[in-house]
C-alpha cells in the first residue's frame, strides 16, 4: 500500500468513507484476480482516490466486497461473476505502474537492497500492467514524457517548486482526464484533468516536505535546495511548501465552483487530508497497524511511513506482506 492521497471524515483522521472503501477493495481484489495474490500491496492510495473523486454517482457495482482479503479473496464471489469493470482494471494496473516508477526512482536516489528485490519480485508484474494500460489506450507516452521531465528537474537540481512538482502534476492530470472519459456525468475532462494536476503537485511537494530532513545531503529534494546550513532558512523553505499547497489547494476550491456538489463534497475531504500531513489543518496522530499475513507477526508505527521499514525485516517463508492504515481490510488500527 502506498500513497499519500485519501480522504478523511470531519475531525476523525481515521475512518475513511464507505465508497471510499468500496473502491478500494475493489481494486485491491481485482489486483489478486489479474496480477496474483503478491500484488495486493501494491494498491496506491493516490489512484484509488482519484477513482473514487471522479467515480460515476451511479457508476456499476463492486465486484468484490469490501474487506475481501480477509473474507475469502477473490474466491468470495463465484467465478461466473469475477468480472471487474474496465475502470477498477485499469485503477489496477494504473497503481502497479505508479510503484514501478516508484521503485525505479528508489533505485536511482539510494539504492537499496530492498528496493531492488521488491523491483525483482514484481518485475513480471509491472511489465503486465504497463500492457495492459496499452491495450486500453492509456497515453503512457505522455507519463513517460513526464517522467524523463521529472529526471531533467533533478539533474538541473530545481529548487522552484512549481518546476520541481510539474511532472508530477501532468501525470496525475492525464489520470485524472482518462478517469473522467469513462465516467463524462461526474466534472469534464478538462477540469478532471486540472484537478489531477493540483493533487499531483501537492502530493509531490508534500512528500518533499516529510522526506527533507532525510533526503538533506542524500538526494535530490527542491527543499534542500540552496539552502544554507542554517536552521531558519530550512524552516523558510518548509513555510514557503505549506504555503505553495494551501494555495493550490485554494485555486481548486475555486475550480469547483458550480460544479457537482458530490464532487465537490469529495474534493473537500481530500483537500482536509493533505492539509493536516503538513499542518494546514487540526492535528491528529494515527497509529498504523502493520502484518505479515503468512506468520501473523505485526507491529504499530506512528507513521505510515514506518509500516514498511517495520514490517520488511520479517524471517517467514511467507511472500505476502501486507501493511494496512486506517483501512480496516485486514487489522483494526489503534488510536
Amino acid at each position: 500500500m502506498f500513497g499519500l492521497l485519501r480522504p478523511t471524515i470531519g475531525a476523525d483522521a481515521r475512518r475513511l468513507p464507505k465508497s471510499y472503501m468500496t473502491i478500494y477493495c475493489d481494486v485491491c481484489a481485482t489486483l489478486s484476480l489479474r496480477y496474483g495474490i503478491k500484488a495486493r500491496p501494491l494498491i496506491v492510495h493516490d489512484i484509488v482516490s482519484l477513482g473514487w473523486l471522479l467515480a460515476e454517482p451511479e457508476g456499476p457495482p463492486a465486484t468484490f466486497p469490501r474487506g475481501n482479503c480477509v473474507r475469502g479473496g477473490v474466491r468470495s464471489v463465484p467465478p461466473a461473476v469475477r468480472d471487474p469493470a474496465d475502470r477498477t482494471h485499469l485503477l489496477a494496473a494504473l497503481s502497479c505502474y505508479a510503484v514501478g516508477v516508484k521503485l525505479d526512482d528508489d533505485i536511482r536516489d539510494r539504492p537499496s537492497w530492498h528496493a531492488r528485490l521488491l523491483n525483482n519480485l514484481y518485475a513480471t508484474t509491472f511489465e503486465q500492467a504497463n500492457h495492459e494500460l496499452s491495450r486500453r489506450k492509456f497515453p503512457l507516452s505522455g507519463m513517460e514524457e513526464s517522467l524523463g521531465e521529472q529526471q531533467q528537474v533533478e539533474r538541473q537540481g530545481s529548487s522552484d517548486l512549481e518546476t520541481a512538482s510539474g511532472p508530477t502534476g501532468r501525470a496525475y492530470g492525464l489520470v485524472g482526464r482518462r478517469l473522467a472519459q469513462m465516467a463524462p456525468e461526474t466534472v469534464s475532462a478538462d477540469l478532471a484533468c486540472q484537478l489531477g494536476e493540483i493533487l499531483g503537485r501537492c502530493v509531490y511537494v508534500i512528500d518533499a516536505y516529510r522526506d527533507a530532513d532525510a533526503d538533506r545531503g542524500v538526494s535530490y529534494n527542491p527543499l534542500c535546495c540552496d539552502t544554507s546550513s542554517t536552521a531558519a532558512s530550512f524552516n523558510g523553505r518548509r513555510v514557503e511548501a505549506r504555503a505553495y499547497v494551501d494555495a493550490q489547494l485554494r485555486s481548486a476550491d475555486v475550480l469547483l465552483n458550480g460544479a457537482d456538489q458530490r464532487a465537490q463534497i469529495r474534493w473537500s475531504m481530500l483537500a482536509q487530508r493533505l492539509r493536516r500531513y503538513i499542518g494546514l489543518g487540526t492535528t491528529a496522530v494515527t497509529l498504523n497497524a502493520v502484518i505479515c499475513l503468512p506468520c501473523g507477526d505485526g507491529a504499530v508505527a506512528v507513521d505510515d511511513k514506518e509500516c514498511t521499514n517495520t514490517i520488511c525485516g520479517c524471517c517467514c517463508a511467507g511472500v505476502l506482506l501486507v501493511s494496512c492504515c486506517e483501512n480496516g481490510c485486514c487489522t483494526r488500527c489503534c488510536c
